[in-house]
């Protein structure tokens, strides 16, 4: 018996860092990253490291102590070595994780030009493709809590199954919805909040999902968050029982 199992994303990030990863400003709004093409760029600085929702939450989970489990999809290539490798160090359970034969495991490649600055090179691979029926689901039913990120692609359609699936076996959600699933709209969505313990989202997704917008306020000090609570009460009528808005380095607002 887990105490959560987390469902979604894994890749293998590289971040690279060098100078010559020029910014151009287009516009106040608009920043283009320029590389001179054809040219050979030898970085400063590069760092390897495994992500994706699915993995980070449950290494997050791990390191707190809790009973981990990662169900997410890998291709059968080095970079899905390098997944379960991370998961076995981890102390993390990789007995949900799916192998996707013909598919190649998530890679993502970030260019710093500066402390912040990056743009962002992703691949999705076999995480846009576990499909329901290749979902553990019995085994996925030995847990206290699913923490639920993102799912992209052909692994989207789980999430009709889920809403009765939690329901059935007694395990409470957490659920941290992508793009994927907030560009459908809130009515897409009602079956699964109605079943949600945690819903955590960012401010911006929770306008977007509400079809609230809630104005800054500039008397307010750079670590304080807008009052949300227009928003917390469309979203709770829903059905979560916990509502988590984070706003960046203002923080968060918890309904």
């Amino acid at each position: 018996m887990y105490d959560i199992i987390t469902f979604g994303g894994a890749t293998l990030d590289i971040f690279m860092k060098d100078k010559e990863f020029e910014i151009s400003e287009v516009t106040n709004d608009l920043k283009k990253l320029c590389l001179a093409f054809g040219d050979k760029i030898i970085v400063d600085d590069v760092h390897f490291t495994n992500g994706g929702g699915g993995m980070n939450t449950a290494t997050s989970f791990a390191q707190l102590g809790f009973k981990t489990s990662f169900l997410g999809a890998i291709g059968d290539d080095e970079i899905g070595d390098s997944i379960k490798a991370k998961l076995k160090k981890k102390n993390i359970s990789s007995d949900l994780l799916q192998t996707i034969k013909d598919a190649k495991s998530g890679l993502s490649v970030a260019m710093h030009a500066g402390e912040r600055e990056r743009t962002l090179l992703l691949f999705r691979g076999a995480n846009d493709d576990l499909r329901p029926e290749q979902v553990p689901w019995e085994k996925l039913s030995q847990t206290k809590w699913i923490y639920l990120s993102h799912l992209s692609g052909k692994s989207d359609a789980s999430l009709s199954r889920l809403a009765d699936f939690i329901e059935q076996n007694d395990i409470k959600l957490a659920w941290n919805p992508g793009s994927t699933q907030l560009k459908k709209g809130l009515p897409h969505l009602e079956k699964l909040l109605k079943k949600t313990t945690i819903l955590n989202i960012n401010k911006e997704e929770a306008e977007l999902l509400s079809g609230i917008t809630v104005a800054r306020n500039k008397n307010l000090s750079q670590d304080e968050i807008d009052d949300m609570t227009p928003v917390f009460e469309k979203l709770a009528k829903v059905g979560p029982k916990i509502i988590v808005i984070t706003d960046g380095k203002k923080g968060a607002a918890v309904f």
